[in-house]
């Protein structure tokens, strides 16, 4: 569905962030 892929997006940029504020 439109959410699962909402929440799919939102998980994935959430790791990206974290990746570049640890790094």
């Amino acid at each position: 569905t439109t959410i699962v892929a909402a929440n799919s997006l939102v998980a994935i940029k959430k790791l990206v962030f974290e990746e570049k504020k640890y790094t």
